[in-house]
């Protein structure tokens, strides 16, 4: 964690009574900073809040995620809630308040935006551009950021960009979870890779500062931290998320072809590896339960449909991207490859069974059946991205056009999980 958020932590702490019950809510991996820092300090967080009801029951870092009505209703006094969201904020207070908690008492917002905060944000990322000028020269400087699957859609049709704007000297920078990961293996380099809080200083400094002074080219620009570059694509029946890469990050043509990567994975030792935890081929199950924009399962969703797999005879493996991503899932083994090998285990297992997100991007070039879930679509027009099947389905983004072996699933809160069970069971 930052030092100046550590120290305004500290500074709350050493005004609170030391029997308080601390809270906190916010993206999980900024609340893992804020749990370790507590705990530097010989406080255990009471709990993590969390208003999306698919999360509640589960634990993260060894805390339980809880809804704000269960765990802040009735009121106590004792009760302090850590607010780390710069998108939400505002609303998650606001919330709050309705339980009866007041900002500033028992609700403390960290990192709460205000002038003299924005404008030290822009100075540190022209500095930083400065920097990077110093350092890298006249080259053009891609600034990305966002998710893993995002980065992996750029990827498929960046050299494709440049070679049409001749641009042969550059540097990749930003805060992208797929840049490390996924860079080797489109070709792109050399890469930086930011901090979000760096990322977002340069973001800020670009758009407050203009084009003229730092000379960058964003390529995600539709995201809500570019305030004043909508993506409209979103608003059109015809688009899918496939075109905001392709039209409005590189302005090319509809008929571009992507360019995916050739993986080159271990075949051998991939299937020894999975023999060793008993599956066999084409009897196994990788289910893909983690994503961080369309969260629609519950968890023991997964852990009865694990059930079902397993009574039916298939070996279940849970496909884990980091140290947070746990399982609690009897009998289910956690699997922790890069791509090339997930792929390789997807095509030996024979069938991957998961929430859209963005590991179904990277590796939608497995030979293999998928049945992948989606929410429904938000109603009314929306300027913002929504991963819903008609603009995230992988069939119409061309990702798996034509596959025979994709089952795409639009699930409804409304709709019986126990019927899904029964449903997925019937496709097996």
């Amino acid at each position: 964690m930052r030092e100046e958020l550590a120290k305004e932590i500290e500074d709350w702490l050493s005004a609170w009574d030391s029997r308080s019950r601390i809270f906190m809510i916010g993206r999980l991996e900024d609340v893992g900073e804020i749990a370790e820092s507590l705990r530097s300090c010989g406080l255990e967080p009471a709990g993590i809040l969390d208003n999306d009801s698919v999360k509640w029951g589960r634990s993260f870092m060894g805390l339980t995620i809880s809804s704000p009505k269960e765990a802040l209703l009735p009121h106590a006094e004792s009760i302090r809630i850590i607010v780390h969201s710069p998108k939400y904020w505002a609303e998650i207070v606001r919330q709050f308040e309705g339980f009866g908690y007041e900002e500033g008492e028992q609700v403390f917002v960290l990192e709460r935006p205000s002038l003299e905060r924005n404008w030290r944000s822009v100075q540190a990322g022209l500095a930083l551009y400065e920097e990077l000028r110093q350092e890298y020269g006249p080259r053009r400087i891609f600034l990305t950021d966002g998710p893993l699957g995002d980065y992996y859609l750029l990827g498929l049709y960046f050299h494709t960009y440049c070679q049409r704007e001749g641009i042969s000297s550059y540097l990749m920078v930003g805060a992208s979870k797929g840049l490390k990961k996924l860079s080797p293996y489109f070709g792109i380099g050399p890469v930086v890779s930011l901090t979000q809080e760096q990322s977002n200083s340069l973001i800020q400094a670009w758009t407050f500062l203009g084009e003229d002074v730092l000379e960058l080219s964003p390529l995600t620009r539709w995201q809500g931290k570019f305030r004043f570059n909508p993506s409209l694509l979103r608003l059109s029946h015809h688009c899918t998320f496939m075109d905001t890469f392709r039209h409005f990050a590189y302005g090319l043509s509809s008929d571009t072809q992507p360019c995916h990567p050739q993986w080159q994975g271990d075949r051998e030792a991939v299937e020894q590896y999975l023999k060793s935890r008993g599956a066999k081929a084409g009897r196994g199950v990788l289910l893909a339960p983690f994503a961080y924009s369309a969260q629609i399962m519950p968890w023991d969703f997964w852990q009865k449909l694990a059930s079902v797999l397993q009574e039916k005879g298939y070996q279940v493996f849970i496909n884990a991207a980091c140290d947070e991503e746990q399982s609690d899932i009897e009998g289910a083994s956690i699997l922790r490859f890069d791509f090339p090998e997930t792929i390789l285990a997807m095509e030996y297992l024979g069938l991957v069974i998961g929430t859209r997100s963005g590991f179904f991007d990277v590796t939608c070039q497995a030979n293999c059946h998928r049945i992948v879930f989606y929410p429904p679509k938000t109603p009314g027009l929306v300027p913002w991205h929504h991963p819903d099947v008609e603009f995230c389905g992988l069939e119409r983004m061309g990702l798996c056009a034509g596959d025979e072996k994709l089952k795409e699933i639009t699930v409804d809160k409304e709709q019986s999980l126990e019927q899904l069970l029964k449903d997925i069971a019937g496709y097996l």
